[in-house]
């Protein structure tokens, strides 16, 4: 049988194969799970500095190679797609090695892409000078309903947007990116100045758990909330936006959809209220969070059949990195609004 196009994954981590084992290989939440299904990659070696681990993957996905250190793995290469599944400190410096390295045709890089906007930046640069194509996993940009939503709040489904909040875990750079990028995408517009209302440590080592509130370039303001400020109890990753005509809110981590219109009160004749709105919800896409991955790959595969050069998504992430970078600031200046710092390109 044919070899397709040969992916290699650094780290052997939950995202990389772990969440798709716990669940006896039921879905493709992971990176391992993703190429396994698709039909036009495979699997072909892994790299992992705990041993135990390394074996156990490399058994369970039925790698033909497992390496102790990336460096080992890229020297086996080329690959046509490197996955990164490192911890979030690492992803710049394994990017970086395998950009010198020139270890492969396009790398896919969990979230964030690195741990300052400048470092992002430089990356993405370096990426863009090497021809090799820079994808970051922030899922929900390939996910139908998340799609849905931004056409229909583009065509005015919401009327004039009032405001909205988003609540996240796990960090402002780890899942704060996240958030960012979703709601930039939602709304078609870029951050024109963010305030930071309250910070703790979040439940991920080394990462703040912040409240805040993004000004969008149409005026209107987002509020974040973290939901892990005083102790971890539950994974929330939800959005919800109110404008004139309606309402729309994502929840159940994007699976699930709830849009409400306006009409006539019922209790207060001469006013309005919101009303559930079933029969447009039915129209919509259902949420396919578990499946995003293998859209990344199709995306990937297209570009790499067509030597297309992608780097768009990382430009995407280094605005991400941006915002959360303002509110820090802003939190530093004890809650002074702050305008992201805005890239030439």
């Amino acid at each position: 049988m044919a070899v397709g196009l040969r992916v290699a994954i650094a780290g052997c981590g939950a995202i990389a194969g772990g969440y798709d084992e716990a669940s006896g290989f039921a879905h493709a939440y992971t990176h391992a799970g993703a190429v396994r299904r698709h039909p036009r990659f495979d699997l072909v070696a892994v790299a992992e500095p705990r041993e135990d681990r390394r074996a156990a993957f490399r058994k369970a996905w039925n790698v033909p190679v497992a390496h102790a250190t990336v460096g080992a793995m890229l020297d086996q290469g080329p690959f046509d797609l490197l996955c990164i599944c490192v911890p979030d400190a690492h992803h710049g410096s394994v990017v970086r090695l395998a950009l010198e390295r020139g270890g492969a045709r396009a790398i896919l890089v969990e979230k964030p892409l690195a741990m300052t906007a400048e470092e992002a930046v430089a990356l993405a640069d370096r990426a863009a000078d090497a021809g090799v194509s820079l994808y970051v996993n922030y899922n929900r940009r390939w996910d139908p309903l998340h799609e849905r939503v931004r056409t229909w709040i583009a065509d005015g489904g919401l009327g004039v947007l009032q405001g909205g909040i988003g609540h996240y875990v796990r960090g402002l750079r780890h899942n704060g990116t996240t958030m960012v990028q979703t709601l930039r995408r939602l709304l078609s517009r870029e951050v024109r100045s963010v305030r930071a209302i309250r910070s703790e440590p979040s439940s991920l080592d080394g990462d703040l758990a912040l409240d805040g509130v993004l000004e969008f370039s149409c005026g209107t303001a987002v509020w974040l909330q973290a939901a892990d400020k005083a102790e971890y109890g539950h994974s929330v990753f939800e959005i919800d936006l109110m404008g004139n005509r309606g309402r729309v809110r994502l929840h159940d981590n994007g699976y699930q959809v709830e849009v409400s219109q306006t009409a006539e009160y019922r209790r207060y004749p001469g006013f309005r209220e919101l009303v559930r709105w079933p029969e447009l919800e039915a129209t919509w896409p259902e949420g396919r969070m578990r499946e995003t991955l293998l859209a990344t790959l199709d995306e990937v595969a297209d570009g790499l059949d067509r030597n297309v050069l992608s780097l768009s998504h990382a430009r995407d992430a280094c605005r991400d990195l941006r915002v959360v970078e303002a509110l820090e600031r802003s939190w530093r200046a004890d809650g002074a609004r702050c305008a992201p710092v805005v890239d030439s390109r």
